[in-house]
């Protein structure tokens, strides 16, 4: 999560006194800083105990002089002068001038002094002098900070940091930025140093050391011409572990013994969490702990563990938890799932339900009074076919309750198979969320002459129209101002991706024709205006099937807008990552960060030129899974602007599996021997740790069937 912006600068201060005055009927004058008719006004800096003068003037006359200027305090003293013998010519100019204090003062007592300055012509000219408030002309370095507050410990980050002056502008000439890391009583650890470019920021990236955790401090130190400021800022380095947690079967009765296995990666490098104390705990339905066992992870962090139930146990779900660390001491990274324990009988056999009989093609939806057809088939866990079993079809759906659509009853043949045909009614209440279309679930009963039931349900989809369509502003709504890309999908009422041809009409833009790919996938360019825009889509497919749909698009608010876009979703790692931004600015600054997993790791920041900016990243095996792009800038009103993608890096060097059996089919009480040869993506054997499950198909044909609407609706 980012952080608000912090600004750092020196301590401004108030004078309160104007108020008494005016009570006591004293006239108060506010005095601007001195400024000549071409604009120019008077500045200071401070670095080092040296005050930087900068006094703009306009002469009447030309001529040599003496220019004298000094620092008073508020009494009048003087902590500070120079005197320089120079010519000025008639006109518009100014002078600079160094000036060393007596004595350092910090800035907060720097502001309540003045800056008096006198120009003595030799030929007795009036002399041109005024007096400045350093308060009011004074240029301090400000630090904005776009961080997060939390950070992973050992784990690589990146931090935006823009340095302007006081009044919000770039400050020229070199600056240089160094970041430490306050941990305790130890001396700071330096994480960062850099110089800050052009645009006032640096690209800072570092790693936090690892095995260092809780709330730390983050140093910020700033350097420029104009002065140097420091921050320190709070944040928490977290020792973060994935840990996946897995049994062989998800269903077990009493007396059994469940085996567990946890895999615990570091999230900081995606390495083994190697040598980490961890502990399994078992809680029954009614929260007693069953089992506890405190174990290590070997050094490809895995550990296990083995529990046996009871014959007599509470029934129910339990709950299994991995916790890594100390166990007393709430560990942060924990895994849990539940497991059912219950009494059972294994099924006999598997049903499988197969929809379109007859050698029919398989539809891919149904309209309103079509017929269902399909084949039931079942079939004893050792091959045998189920034949002359009674089957009993019927077919729900929801409305206000749960009602019948219809329903069938027959027997298998001798394969083990029965073809069904159910009618569809004229009409079904459609769900708004899925365009309008219903499910309805066909669930299947077959008993067989030994008077054992076993049921299947599968669900359909019913819809009006026989395509669906939907469209997705590449931004998630429409960005006013730019040209944006606008993803067209188009399916059919089961999901299926649907290849169409398409016409479309947008608003103020001509009518476009576009056409699917393989994937339903279209893409289409529109300018978006203010307030939500409507896209009007007709697609038909080769099959004859024709849809009409109108699409509302909403449209972002806001005065500047930026666009984030990349070439595609997916890549490999090695590949190149080219993205643009586009901005309705036609010219300024684009930041971009890239964060993994909630951490910033990288960030960027790139000229924008006609209101477009350009940058390429390659897609490093550090890169690999879920990746957040976050573009933005700052508006005409200071505020920050931004838009994201998301990307997905495959890993470069995947693992295979290959097993080999001795035999391919086995008996009760044989003995089955296995080769297992682990190779990575060139071939090459590697040395890996390998989970074995060995489990009867039967418990995974008991866990997924219990058919019922809550694996539907």
């Amino acid at each position: 999560m980012k952080a608000p912006i912090v600004d750092v600068r020196p301590s401004s201060f108030w004078l309160c006194l104007i108020v008494a005055l005016l009570a006591a009927g004293i006239a108060v004058v506010l005095l601007e800083p001195f400024q000549t008719a071409n604009g120019n006004i008077a500045v200071v800096t401070y670095t080092r105990g040296v005050l930087h003068v900068t006094i703009p003037y306009h002469a009447v006359h030309s001529g040599d002089g003496k220019l004298t200027v000094e620092v008073l305090d508020p009494e009048d003293n003087v902590l500070g002068h120079a005197e320089t013998q120079v010519a000025i010519r008639e006109g518009y100019g100014r002078w600079q001038e160094d000036i060393r204090l007596d004595k350092a003062l910090g800035v907060d007592d720097l502001v309540w002094h003045r800056v008096r300055y006198r120009y003595v012509y030799v030929d007795q000219k009036p002399a041109l002098e005024g007096t400045e408030s350093i308060s009011q002309i004074l240029r301090t370095p400000v630090v904005h900070i776009l961080g997060q507050q939390s950070y992973l410990s050992g784990g690589p980050a990146a931090v935006r940091v823009i340095v302007t002056d006081s009044k919000n502008e770039a400050i020229a000439g070199a600056g240089t930025v160094r970041i430490e890391l306050a941990v305790g009583e130890q001396k700071p650890r330096a994480l960062y140093t850099g110089r800050l470019n052009r645009r006032g920021t640096t690209e800072a990236q570092f790693r936090f050391p690892a095995g260092v955790a809780g709330s730390q401090q983050l140093r910020y130190v700033v350097d420029t011409p104009i002065g140097s400021t420091e921050f320190t800022q709070a944040v928490r380095l977290e020792d973060k572990v994935s840990i996946l947690l897995t049994t062989e079967k998800p269903i077990y009765q009493p007396s059994q013994t469940i085996h567990v296995r946890a895999l615990a990666l570091d999230r900081a490098n995606h390495e083994a969490a190697a040598n980490r104390k961890l502990t399994f705990e078992v809680e029954d339905p009614r929260g007693n702990k069953v089992f506890k066992k405190a174990t290590e992870t070997d050094k490809f962090g895995i550990a296990s563990a083995e529990f046996t139930l009871a014959d007599e146990v509470n029934l129910g779900t339990y709950h299994l938890r991995a916790l890594l660390g100390e166990a007393e001491a709430a560990p942060p990274n924990m895994a849990e799932i539940a497991l059912n324990v219950e009494r059972y009988v294994l099924p006999k056999f598997k049903v499988a339900v197969e929809f379109a009989g007859n050698g029919e093609k398989t539809k891919r939806g149904y309209r309103p009074g079509d017929h269902v057809k399909g084949t039931v088939r079942a079939n004893y866990f050792f091959g045998k076919p189920v034949d002359g079993a009674e089957i009993s079809v019927k077919a729900s759906s929801m409305d206000v309750a749960v009602f019948e659509v219809g329903s069938v009853q027959g027997k298998t043949d001798r394969d083990g198979s029965y073809e069904f045909d159910l009618k569809l009614p004229g009409y079904f209440a459609g769900r708004p969320l899925s365009q309008g279309a219903a499910r309805v679930l066909i669930e299947v009963t077959v008993k067989d002459s030994a008077g054992h039931a076993e049921s299947r349900g599968e669900p359909i989809t019913v819809s009006e129209t026989p395509l669906l369509v939907t469209a997705v502003p590449e931004g998630g709504t429409l960005i006013p101002g730019l040209e944006n890309q606008v993803f067209l999908l188009t399916s059919y009422p089961d999901g299926t991706p649907a290849r169409t041809e398409l016409t479309i009409q947008a608003g103020d833009n001509a009518d476009q024709r576009a056409a699917t790919d393989d994937g339903g996938v279209a893409v289409i360019r529109i300018k978006a205006g203010a307030g939500t825009q409507t896209l009007t889509v007709e697609a038909t497919d080769r099959e004859g099937n024709r849809a009409s749909s109108s699409v509302p698009l909403q449209t972002r608010g806001g005065q500047d807008q930026i666009l984030l876009r990349t070439e595609r979703a997916v890549y490999r790692a090695g590949d190149a990552i080219r993205m643009k931004v586009f901005s309705t600015l036609k010219r300024g600054t684009a930041y971009v960060d890239i964060v993994k997993e909630g951490q910033t790791i990288l960030t960027r920041d790139l000229d924008i030129e006609n209101g477009q900016a350009e940058l390429t990243l390659a897609a490093t095996p550090e890169l690999a899974g879920t990746v957040d792009f976050n573009a933005y800038l700052f508006g005409r009103d200071a505020r920050p602007v931004g838009d994201h993608r998301l990307v997905f890096v495959q890993p470069a060097d995947e693992l295979r599996i290959e097993a080999t059996a001795n035999a391919t089919v086995y008996k009760p009480g044989d003995e089955a021997r296995i080769r297992f040869r682990v190779t990575n993506a060139k071939g090459q054997g590697v040395s890996a740790a390998l989970g074995l499950q060995v489990v009867d198909e039967a418990v995974f044909a008991l866990a997924e069937k219990q058919p019922g609407f809550a694996k539907v609706f």
